[in-house]
C-alpha cells in the first residue's frame, strides 16, 4: 500500500514539474538583436519547432512615435526553431525605439505556443529637417526645431551655441489613445529674454552632439533666425478723444506693415478683428454701447511671424441720446425684429425679415439719409410702399408687391425669417409709422 502511494506521489510530482516547466518554457526563448544604420536584425530561438505558416500573424511592432510607425520586415527561418527577422524603418523619422512582440505563435506541438519580445533601438545619422533655411520669428514667441531622429533635450543644451539663451522643451504630440506625449524629435525654443527686432541670430549645434541612439552629429549644424520688425498701428477709427460715436460702431485700424490678426480689448472683453486686407482690420462689438459714455479701447496687431505691436490705447465718447429723440435697433438673430426707442425707452417692436446668408446685412451704426412713399423695381417687376434708406444697397421697406401691386404672400408669411433680399422688410403699417415719425439723420443700429 505504501509503495502504491509513493508511486502516485512521484507521478503527481513529475506531472506538476512537467506542467510548471511547460508553463515556464512558454515564454522562454533565446533572442539577440543586431543594429546597423540600414536595418535591425532580431534572431529568436524558440527551443521548439514552430508552425512557420502561421507565424507572420503573431508579429506585432510598436514604435516610439505615433506618427512614425511604418516598418518593413522580412522573415528568414534558420532552423525549424530559430527565426531571423530583419526590420527597417519606413518613416522620414528614423533611429527611434521600437519593440518586437511575438504573441502566441503556434509550435508544431499543438498544446504549446510561444511568446517573445525584443527591444530595438534603431540607429540613424543626425540632421536638422526643419527649418532648413533662414526663418522669420517673433522676438518673444517660441519656434520649433525638428530633427530626423529622437534627441535628448539636455544634450541640446550642452551642444548649443547662440548669442542668446532659450528655454527648450520637447514638442507635444498624441499617442494612439489620444493622450499627450512628448515628441523627442521636435523641440520648442522660447527666448528667455525678448530678442531685438530686425536682428539675426544663429543657433549652432556642435559636432559630436549625440542622438538618443548614440549616433553623433558629424559636423556643426546651424539654424539661422531673423527677427521680425514690430508692426505699428498707424491710425484708428475712432481716433482718440473722438466724440459723438455711434452706439454700435465698426471700430477699425490701419497698420504700416502686413498683419494676420488684430485684437481689441474693451469693457474687459477681448475681441478678435477681421482682416479686410493685410493693412486694415475691423472689429464688431459683442453688445451695444451706452450713450454719452467714455470708453477705453486697446488695439494690438500680430504679424505672420507672431510679432505683436505695441498696444495702441484710445478713448472715445458715444453719442448723446436726447429724451425725445427716436432711433432704431435692428436685431438680425434667428427671429429678426426692429426695436424703436425714444431716448432710452423702448416704445415699439416690429417683426421684420432680413437677408439670408447670401444677402446678409452690414452690421454697424448708420444714419437715415433719405426716404420715400413708394418705389418700383422695374427689373424684377415688383415694388413696395414706403422706403427708408439705411446705406447704399439697403433700405427699410414695406411688403413686396407684384406688378399689379398685390402683396407677395411668400414674403408676408416669412416675416421674421431670412429672405433672398438685401433690404429689411416689415409690414406696411409699421413702415408707414416709421416713415411719418423718423427724420433724416435718425440713428439706426444693426447688430446680431
Amino acid at each position: 500500500m505504501i509503495t502504491v502511494k509513493k508511486k502516485l506521489f512521484k507521478f503527481s510530482l513529475i506531472s506538476v514539474i512537467l506542467l510548471v516547466s511547460l508553463w515556464i518554457l512558454k515564454d522562454l526563448s533565446l533572442s539577440w538583436v543586431e543594429v546597423n544604420p540600414a536595418y535591425a536584425q532580431v534572431t529568436i530561438n524558440f527551443l521548439f519547432p514552430m508552425d512557420k505558416d502561421k507565424f507572420p500573424e503573431c508579429i506585432k511592432l510598436t514604435s516610439q512615435l505615433p506618427y512614425a510607425k511604418d516598418f518593413d520586415y522580412s522573415i528568414d527561418w534558420l532552423t525549424d526553431s530559430v527565426v531571423c527577422i530583419k526590420l527597417k524603418e519606413q518613416n522620414f523619422i528614423k533611429g527611434q525605439k521600437a519593440q518586437l512582440l511575438i504573441k502566441d505563435a503556434p509550435s508544431k506541438l499543438s498544446f504549446i505556443s510561444r511568446n517573445a519580445k525584443a527591444a530595438i533601438q534603431f540607429k540613424s545619422e543626425v540632421s536638422i529637417i526643419e527649418p532648413t533655411e533662414n526663418i522669420l520669428i517673433a522676438t518673444e514667441k517660441p519656434f520649433v526645431v525638428k530633427f530626423n531622429t529622437p534627441m535628448n533635450k539636455h544634450k541640446l543644451y550642452k551642444y548649443l551655441q547662440c548669442d542668446t539663451t532659450f528655454y527648450i522643451e520637447p514638442a507635444i504630440t498624441f499617442n494612439h489613445l489620444g493622450k499627450q506625449v512628448e515628441d523627442p524629435t521636435a523641440f520648442v525654443f522660447t527666448p528667455k529674454t525678448p530678442l531685438e527686432n530686425n536682428g539675426r541670430y544663429i543657433l549652432s549645434f556642435r559636432k559630436g552632439m549625440p542622438s538618443q541612439s548614440g549616433v553623433l552629429l558629424k559636423q556643426d549644424a546651424q539654424v539661422i533666425l531673423t527677427t521680425d520688425i514690430k508692426p505699428v498701428i498707424a491710425s484708428t477709427y475712432p481716433a482718440t478723444d473722438s466724440k459723438w460715436i455711434g452706439l454700435y460702431p465698426r471700430l477699425k485700424i490701419e497698420t504700416d506693415s502686413p498683419t494676420v490678426a488684430g485684437y481689441l480689448t474693451i469693457n474687459n472683453t477681448k475681441i478678435q478683428g477681421k482682416n479686410i486686407d493685410p493693412y486694415h482690420l475691423e472689429f464688431l462689438l459683442d453688445k451695444v454701447l451706452e450713450p454719452n459714455t467714455v470708453y477705453q479701447a486697446v488695439f494690438q496687431v500680430e504679424s505672420a511671424s507672431g510679432e505683436l505691436s505695441i498696444p495702441k490705447e484710445i478713448q472715445f465718447t458715444t453719442t448723446n441720446i436726447e429724451d425725445d429723440k427716436i432711433w432704431l435697433e435692428v436685431l438680425t438673430h434667428t427671429k429678426a425684429k426692429i426695436n424703436v426707442y425714444k431716448g432710452t425707452q423702448k416704445i415699439k417692436t416690429f417683426l421684420c425679415s432680413v437677408g439670408d446668408q447670401k444677402h446678409s446685412l452690414s452690421l454697424g451704426t448708420y444714419y437715415i439719409t433719405d426716404k420715400g412713399e413708394s418705389f418700383v423695381d422695374h427689373q424684377n417687376r415688383e415694388g413696395a410702399n414706403f422706403w427708408i434708406k439705411v446705406y447704399d444697397g439697403c433700405m427699410l421697406q414695406g411688403l413686396i408687391r407684384d406688378e399689379y401691386w398685390n402683396i407677395k404672400q411668400d414674403y408676408l408669411n416669412r416675416l421674421g425669417k431670412p429672405v433672398d433680399r438685401r433690404n429689411i422688410i416689415i409690414n406696411d403699417e409699421d413702415i408707414k409709422w416709421l416713415y411719418h415719425h423718423i427724420t433724416k439723420d435718425t440713428m439706426i443700429i444693426i447688430h446680431r
